[in-house]
This record gives C-alpha cells, structure tokens and sequence, in this order.
C-alpha cells in the first residue's frame, strides 16, 4: 500500500474519530446538567490516564516492532506471540485502576455503575492495544473500520438514550459497548498472525524491546500529562465540575484541531521508522522536514481559526454559556503550532531509543503543573490554558534544538516557523480585545493572517509551499481523470 493511500486512509480514520468525538461531546454538553457533564468528563479522563498507567508500555512497543519486522515473519511472530497477553491483561487491571481512582477522587458509585466503569476500562484498553497493533502493521484500513463502529455507537447512543438526572450507569455502559466494538478488527487482525512456536526471539532483542517500552511506558504517561488533559486535577481543586466542563469544553475544540491539523500524519510515522530501520536516515529526515513545512500551514490556519472565531465556535459547539470562554481559548491556541515538530518527534525517538521523549516530556511537565497551579488559581481558565499553551511551546523549542544538533538546520526551518507563529500570537492579543466586536472585522484579521501564511511558507528551495501542493494535487486529480 502506497503511502500517499496510507495517508488518506488514516486521515480518514482520524476525521471520523475526531468529528465523532466533538459530535459526542457537543451533544452531553446540551443534554446534561454542567455538572454531570463534568462529572463524565472527569471519569473519562481517568479511564485515559489509568490505562496509560497500566499499560507498560505495549502499545508503543507493537506500534513500533510490528512496522519494524513487518519484513521479518519469524520476529514478527515471536514477537506477537508473547504482545497478545499482555494486551488482554494490562487493559483489564487498567479498569479495576480506574474504579480505585474514581473512588479516590470521591466519586460515589453504586455497584452496578462501579462494574460498567471497570468494564469500560478494560475495553477502551483492549481497543487502544489493538488500535497500536494495527498501526504499526499499517493497516489503517482496519483503523478506520474500528473508528466506524465506534463512532457510530457513541453518536446514535448519546442521541437516542433516555439520561436521568445521574446518568452514569448509562454513560458508563454505553461507552463500554462502543469501546469492545471499536476493538474488534484490531483483535481478528492480530490473532489472525500465525504463533509458530519456533518464532522466537533472541535475548538482546527482547532486552532492547523492553527497554524500548518502558521508555514508551514513561513517555505515554508524560505525554498524556502534558498534551491531553494533565492538568484537569488542578483545574477541579481551584473551579469544581463547573470549572472542568468548561475547561473540558475549550480543550474539545482544542483537541479537534490538533486531530485535525495531524490528518495523515500518523501514516507518516511508520514510514519514518521503515526508513530508519533500512538506514536510509537521511531520507527519514528530508521526509519530515517535507512533511512539517504542509502541517505549518494547517496548523497556522487552525490556530488563527481558533483566535479568531472562537466565541463562534464555542456557541455552535456547545451553547452560549461556554462562549465566554474564546479568550482561554485562543491562549491555548498557541500550543498548535506546536505540533509541526511531531514528525521530528518521532525520529528523535526512534534514535534515541525513547529516551529523547521521556527526558523532554519530564522537563515540560515540570513546567505545565507549576505552572498551572499558580496561573490557574490567579487567573481560572484564561491561566490553565496559558500554562498548556506555554508548555507546548517549550517542548517545540526543545525538539528543534536537538534536530539542528543531529541533522544540521536544514532539518528545519526556523524562518517557516516564525512566519507562522508570530501572526498567530500577534492574534491572540488583538482578538482578546476584539472578541466583542463585530465579526466581520475578526474575518478581515483571519483573512490577513491566512495570506500571510500563503506568501511566507516555502520549501528548502525557495518556492512557496502552498502552490507546490496545490500543483501537486491538480497533477494527481489530472492523472485520476486521464485513468478514468
């Protein structure tokens, strides 16, 4: 499979997950009270973030090692073979966390509301292992089909569902539901993979793949600290479930433009690991040098969309009472632009066996919960979102170091980021101040920035990016119409 298919089909995957996924939040938001809102979106963060304690690792480890010996069938299968315990177990005892954490956190839970939040645990688990398994076998066609049904349960389900005043057991059970369906391509497709017993793997290998994992197990939990929803804790200590829905609110907008702006690129990553593998490393880096210079220009035109727009979107999405809300929401839009390096990311962590991550994740961790303790307690959701948005940018800042220290500064261009990330902070303190006024005057300012990006963005010789994809997709379109 191509990988200009691959991208498409994982772009695909991700606008079904990401649309369902804000679909499924802006219809709880108008159905629910904003405090059982709260209380849902609270528990489905601790699902997310006791899975990722208990996961050990796995789903980083067979995202990578399933791409890396896809040409290897012995490895492949020893490595399979002894991957598929471990992605029934852990999912599970992920859930009896959950159940412990919500009961910490002073959740009053009856036993059959109790049961559906472990059940809902284990398969949102087993989906996610299965969903990495799939990834790294580069068979997002199944990805996609996964998301399908997912998709498809949680909307017809929040619609449809007749929600009492306590609506837990019911949210709870419907999530489990939708979860084991989502799981089911990914689990047919990887025990479809023979379990030779003579597949097996040598000692250094297996040394090396547990090194790898508890890097990635270390990382997952940082990484979801630092770019989901870390700090939500603090969050509901200082402004309660009131607080979290709207926070939960901004960080749903803020969390589909980065699914979003990073459609396809999840296809990229096994390519760049391909690439590594076959020591063709300078490829890897020119690959995701191209790669980052399109995702400046989606992430900035996200980004101004967000700072400009959002008292509209906010309304449309969720109702006039989150509208207030724009300005904490164009402060976290400039944690967008930091996703460009995620392709760079990605080689650092290949060639620093993860260790690149989970030292840079610790440092910015550092500075997202201190941060966010002092910003939010002074400020309230305009000082959460700052403390994300600065957070991000200091992960960014850290990856382009370390890719200019190995690959040298054509591996990126500063001037490309620049162009792209001063119009947008320039935008955030001019739409602060403009959020009232009327919105025609903020489409002319997001028309400007836009342009901006159009003229300034370019490739490593000289020509503006823009144009280059749009030649490249009017060729493609040209040669679809000459087939047919």
């Amino acid at each position: 499979m191509s990988l200009l298919r691959q991208s498409l089909l994982a772009a695909c995957s991700a606008l079904v997950l990401t649309g369902s996924r804000f679909a499924f939040t802006a219809i709880l938001a108008r159905r629910l009270s904003v405090e059982v809102f709260g209380k849902f979106a609270y528990a489905q963060w601790l699902i997310d973030i006791t899975f990722l304690v208990c996961a050990l690792g796995a789903t980083g480890a067979v995202s990578r090692y399933a791409a890396e010996f896809s040409n290897v069938p012995k490895k492949l299968q020893g490595f399979i073979r002894q991957w598929r315990f471990w992605a029934l177990g852990l999912p599970l005892l992920g859930g009896v966390v959950a159940l412990f954490s919500a009961r910490v956190s002073g959740f009053v839970l009856d036993s059959g509301t109790s049961l559906m939040l472990v059940l809902w645990g284990a398969a949102a688990g087993i989906t996610a292992m299965h969903t990495a398994a799939l990834s790294g076998m580069q068979r997002f066609d199944l990805i996609f089909r996964s998301n399908i049904f997912l998709a498809t349960t949680m909307l017809i389900g929040a619609a449809v569902l007749p929600f009492d005043a306590d609506a837990s057991m019911m949210l709870f059970g419907l999530m489990t539901f939708a979860s084991a369906l989502g799981a089911v391509p990914g689990v047919f497709a990887t025990w479809r993979i023979k379990s030779d017993i003579g597949a097996v793997l040598d000692a250094s290998t297996w040394r090396a793949i547990r090194k790898y994992a508890l890097n990635m197990w270390i990382v997952a939990l940082l990484w979801s600290l630092l770019w989901s929803r870390g700090e939500l804790p603090i969050v509901k200590a200082s402004l309660g479930d009131t607080g979290v829905a709207s926070y939960v609110a901004i960080l749903t907008l803020f969390g589909g433009a980065i699914q979003g702006v990073m459609l396809g690129v999840s296809a990229v990553a096994p390519q760049l690991t391909r690439l590594w593998g076959e020591g063709r490393k300078q490829e890897a880096v020119a690959l995701a040098r191209d790669v980052m210079d399109i995702q400046l220009l989606v992430c900035g035109a996200a980004a101004a969309t967000l700072v400009f727009l959002g008292p509209e979107l906010l309304t449309l999405a969720f109702g006039s009472q989150y509208r207030m809300h724009a300005g904490a929401l164009a402060m976290l839009s400039l944690g967008l632009i930091s996703m460009v390096v995620a392709n760079q990311n990605h080689l650092l962590q290949v060639a620093t066996n993860g260790s690149f991550s989970r030292n840079s994740l610790v440092a910015g961790l550092f500075v997202l919960m201190g941060s966010a303790i002092v910003l939010t307690y002074f400020f309230g959701l305009e000082g959460a979102a700052a403390a994300r948005a600065c957070s991000m940018i200091l992960l960014a800042g850290i990856a382009i170091y370390r890719t200019f220290q190995k690959w040298g500064r054509d591996s990126v261009s500063l001037l490309n980021i620049t162009a792209v990330f001063l119009p947008v902070l320039l935008g955030v303190f001019v739409s602060i101040r403009l959020l009232s006024v009327h919105l025609g005057l903020r489409i002319l300012f997001l028309s400007l920035t836009l342009g901006s990006y159009a003229f300034s963005v370019r490739d490593t010789t000289g020509n503006r990016k823009l144009i280059i994809m749009l030649r490249m997709m009017a060729a493609k379109l040209h040669a679809v119409s000459a087939r047919n």
